[in-house]
């Protein structure tokens, strides 16, 4: 499985489990990407591009919503190891 296709599946579960929290990060990487897909649809004449344009945006909503947790996990494992 090429990578990318592994990203896209990150990028659907992302949306579909983001889904009942509101407006975050995931949404707003994924109104980003669609954004940039339909620019590049109209420049390229190819629109096959944008789901995965919101896809990719998806995951970088993703990863967005997940740096805040590093540290404290981080913290956390430091914690035990007093």
């Amino acid at each position: 499985m090429p990578i990318v296709n592994i990203f896209l599946l990150i990028g659907i579960v992302a949306l579909i489990f983001s889904f009942s929290k509101g407006k975050n990060a995931i949404w707003g990487g994924a109104t980003f990407g669609l954004v940039i897909g339909l620019i590049m649809g109209i420049f390229t004449g190819d629109f096959s591009n944008i789901i995965r344009a919101v896809l990719i945006g998806a995951d970088v909503g993703l990863v967005a919503e997940l740096l805040p947790a590093i540290p404290k996990m981080f913290s956390k494992i430091g914690e035990g190891q007093k």
